[in-house]
């Protein structure tokens, strides 16, 4: 269960290290606390208000009460009075048990490479719990994409907890069950209330931290094969870890019911365990509605992307495009798009367009504040020619009649952490059982390239797309 509370330490004080020692033998309760004053002289190292430091922090507590784990957000986000936290990324792990091993990570650390992607990576951790108050951005950053694009990019689990505030961009929770991978079970409704999901995820047991229960385990994967990036195809039930098939001999599964408890002294929420309640579709969000007037979102600025109008055929045709950006970053596009203006179907014929997209560079976020590096290819669905028109969905209808039929993109990236993503314009993700996500290290390398890859749409007619993301992060060049 994750709650937001204030984490305060009186200045007078040396901050005390936020890692707990582990336990090997209880499960656990995740509290997210709110959390500072920023001395900008001091680069945040002293940072007090009223004599006091102030974190955004999660705390684990196992089933006795006791604290396991605390960690204290580190990228915080328009939060001048908050201190961020300094210390080691292992602070974010946790361990549980029934032999999973857990990251944490809160909010923004979502977007860097610590903690949860380190721990990922150097660990070997297949579980992140995410406690945010995530901010809408179009095209491919509302909380469902990055939620599930990331939980894809990285073949972990990743269960997040989203505040609720529609007028500010602020909502969404979902259960990314991308190990495996699973559908996702989330809840995004801008017209709906709060929501606690329920459902099962299947995890693998870290072989060192099992125990004694009558439990199914695999062998230690290890931390180089992390590292190095292998063949990797998701799609539907198919298991994701490649050349880890064969090491692969059971899993473990857990329930967030073991979590969140029963509803007993919970008021204004309802529980809905998902995996009873699935759509006709298979994709998991638990009601679509339309979309209020209030609706907020933040828009990217794609001013500085290339781009290219994605042209029409006939007959169904498969039609190719590229287009290319700085850093050797390259994108191309299978796709068809019948051209109905010369056949009597022209009642049909929409004035709102696709174009393809490329960026390599800086990515500037929270009103200017943030800038990261970042890569990213994309098809987007706009009201005209011009770019910046481009997943205004505040402003467009949905293209119920459109024959774009996109079956491809692909790009060409520098960096290996790339996360996939396909919004729908009713606001839903796109069934994760008809299209596939491909990565894998190019062979022999080009100049700056370490990762190709992939969506893959499954050639059947396809609901109206809002975006296809390709989105990646290149860490070792943030600013």
């Amino acid at each position: 269960m994750a709650v937001n509370l204030v984490e305060k330490i009186p200045a007078s004080i040396d901050i005390p290290p936020s890692g707990a020692p582990p336990s090997d033998t209880r499960p656990t309760t995740v509290i997210d606390e709110g959390s500072g004053v920023i001395d900008e002289e001091d680069n945040g190292q002293k940072a007090k208000t009223n004599e006091s430091y102030y974190h955004n922090t999660n705390v684990v507590f196992d089933r006795l009460g006791r604290v396991i784990a605390r960690y204290r957000k580190k990228h915080l986000y328009l939060s001048p009075h908050l201190h961020p936290g300094l210390d080691p990324d292992e602070s974010a792990l946790f361990h549980t048990d029934f032999g999973v091993t857990f990251s944490l990570q809160i909010c923004f650390d979502i977007m860097y490479a610590d903690p949860a992607v380190s721990n990922v990576v150097k660990h070997g951790v297949h579980d992140v719990i995410l406690s945010t108050a995530w901010i809408d951005e179009l095209p491919f950053l509302t909380a469902p994409q990055i939620g599930l694009a990331w939980s894809l990019g990285l073949g972990v689990n990743l269960l997040a907890a989203n505040y609720r505030h529609p007028a500010t961009g602020a909502l969404g929770s979902g259960l990314y069950r991308s190990f495996l991978p699973e559908q996702p079970l989330y809840y995004y409704n801008h017209a709906g209330g709060s929501k606690m999901l329920l459902g099962k995820v299947v995890s693998v047991v870290d072989e060192k931290r099992g125990t004694d229960q009558d439990v199914d385990k695999v062998v230690d994967l290890g931390n180089e094969d992390r590292l190095t990036p292998k063949p990797v195809e998701v799609s539907g039930n198919k298991d994701i870890k490649g050349n880890y098939k064969n090491k692969l001999h059971s899993n473990v599964y857990y329930s967030t019911n073991d979590v969140v408890g029963t509803s007993s002294g919970i008021t204004g929420f309802s529980i809905v365990d998902v995996d009873k309640g699935v759509t006709e579709n298979g994709v998991h969000p638990l009601e679509v509605t339309d979309m209020p007037d209030d609706a907020f979102f933040n828009h990217q600025d794609l001013s500085n992307f290339s781009h290219v109008v994605l042209s029409k055929g006939h007959n169904g045709v498969v039609l190719n495009q590229s287009v290319c950006h700085v850093d050797n970053l390259c994108c191309s596009v299978e796709y068809s798009y019948d051209d109905l203006t010369s056949s009597s179907d022209t009642a049909r014929q929409s004035e709102y367009t696709y174009m393809l997209i490329a960026y390599s560079g800086i990515d500037v976020k929270g009103q200017g504040v943030y800038d990261m590096y970042s890569q990213f290819c994309g098809i987007v669905y706009c009201m005209n020619e011009s770019i910046s028109t481009c997943t205004m969905i505040e402003q467009m209808a949905i293209d119920k009649d459109t024959t774009f039929r996109p079956e491809k993109l692909e790009g060409y990236f520098a960096t290996k952490f790339v996360y996939p993503s396909i919004m729908l314009q009713d606001l839903t993700l796109y069934d994760l059982n008809r299209w596939t996500y491909e990565s894998y290290e190019p062979t022999p390398n080009e100049e700056g390239i370490v990762k190709y890859s992939s969506v893959r749409l499954n050639g059947d007619v396809v609901s109206p797309v809002l975006s296809i993301g390709l989105f990646g992060r290149w860490f070792e060049r943030d600013p």
